[in-house]
């Protein structure tokens, strides 16, 4: 072999081996180690000039410089890539790139463990929010997907559920950057989860955005995730309680006295950090009250569109359009209800009604925004309640006089 020869093949292999080419006839490199049993071991910190980073940093540095950056910078900067996003390619391009939350939990484990019990990190694994997406038309299915709100409780490949990555920066993965409510705001605003814009109204954003991060008032996290706990929906009252003499609900699973009064007790304790005891109890029992009165409203709106389905006066009628995924051809309303062109205008009216004026109306009212609880989201929701009644006395009007 001529020296000119040899001394080409050498760079010629020195070029693939820095670009993260490897023999064919090699044992392929290990994977990230499987996450979704208990917390693992914390990654070693990386050698000095370990192989594995400088062969990602040679390529991804001119490809993605600023994600190179991002990561220099961040607090992750002493780990290297492999030891989140493991070294084979092919399974990286599989998930692209999506790194899943047991991942992120064996070094994290409280933080993974608060997740595992929060609503964000539960939902989807008990089927509830899947089944709810997969009754919507795809374009609102997809936001399952990996930039959609409900990235957060995707499943991932190694079985776990979740995404961090949803909240905190990939990269730059600083723990202020998931604090801010406009990380929370990507998807807890609009008409049915007013979530942000009543904080924003209310005294606690008005006063937090003057001095941001100041502690002088609460940003969500402060609230919703105390002390860091990952658990989001701890404190947090999810239904209504039966109350005496008023009649079953029909629309949501009620809660037992025990869990409200568990869960309400661990909202007073985050309120009282700030708030005296009696006013805290007292403007979540007012909340509860609004809730219980729109809820009733609702009620009522259910057994207009129920009756008109047993009397076949729907048009279309359920089982003659679009089947709904999660039901057929059979009634379905609330949060599993399909809304688009072939639903009958109750079951439109009755849609608009459970799915934007309600959930706004007692989000406002935990959040403490007046406006939206005694005007504007309550007469909302009595527009369409009262819309659905003479929409309900048209069609009865109008059916021929029964044989």
């Amino acid at each position: 072999m001529s020296r000119p020869f040899a001394v080409g093949l050498a760079v010629a292999l020195l070029a693939l081996a820095a670009c993260g080419e490897r023999d064919p006839a090699a044992p392929p490199p290990a994977a990230a180690p499987a996450t979704s049993g208990g917390p693992a071991a914390r990654p070693a910190p990386p050698a000095p000039g370990a192989a594995g980073a400088q062969d990602c940093a040679s390529c991804h540095e001119r490809l993605h410089p600023s994600l190179q950056a991002a990561h220099r910078a961040g607090p992750h900067r002493g780990l290297r890539c492999e030891d989140c996003h493991g070294a084979d390619h092919d399974r990286i391009f599989s998930t692209d790139g999506q790194v899943s939350s047991a991942t992120c939990g064996r070094c994290h484990e409280k933080a993974y463990a608060g997740f595992r019990r929060s609503r964000h990190g539960r939902l989807l694994k008990e089927g509830k929010a899947d089944a709810a997406l997969r009754a919507h038309p795809a374009p609102v299915g997809s936001c399952n997907a990996v930039n959609g709100c409900h990235a957060v409780q995707r499943e991932n490949a190694d079985g776990s559920v979740g995404a961090c990555a949803a909240c905190h920066a990939a990269h730059a993965a600083a723990p202020h950057v998931a604090r801010d409510p406009a990380v929370c705001a990507r998807c807890h605003r609009g008409p049915d989860h007013l979530q942000w814009e009543t904080w924003a109204a209310d005294k606690h954003g008005v006063l937090w955005r003057q001095q941001p991060g100041a502690g002088v008032a609460p940003a969500c996290a402060d609230c919703h995730l105390p002390g860091g706990d990952h658990d989001d929906g701890r404190g947090l009252t999810r239904s209504v309680v039966a109350r005496h003499g008023a009649p079953p609900t029909t629309l949501l699973e009620p809660l037992s006295r025990a869990e409200h009064d568990a869960a309400r007790a661990a909202m007073v304790a985050v309120c009282t950090a700030c708030h005296g005891k009696r006013l805290a109890e007292a403007t979540l029992a007012s909340a509860d009250d609004a809730r219980a009165d729109a809820l009733a409203l609702c009620e009522e709106a259910a057994e207009i569109v129920r009756g008109l389905d047993a009397d076949g006066l729907l048009s279309p009628r359920p089982k003659d359009r679009t089947d709904n995924p999660v039901a057929g051809g059979a009634l379905v309303l609330g949060g599993k209800q399909i809304f688009d062109e072939t639903s009958s205008r109750a079951e439109r009216l009755f849609y608009e009604l459970w799915m934007f004026d309600f959930p706004g109306l007692w989000r406002a009212a935990y959040h403490t925004d007046p406006d939206l609880v005694r005007w504007t989201a309550r007469e909302r929701l009595k527009t369409h309640l009262i819309e659905l009644r003479a929409e309900a006395a048209r069609l009865r009007a109008a059916a021929p006089p029964p044989k």
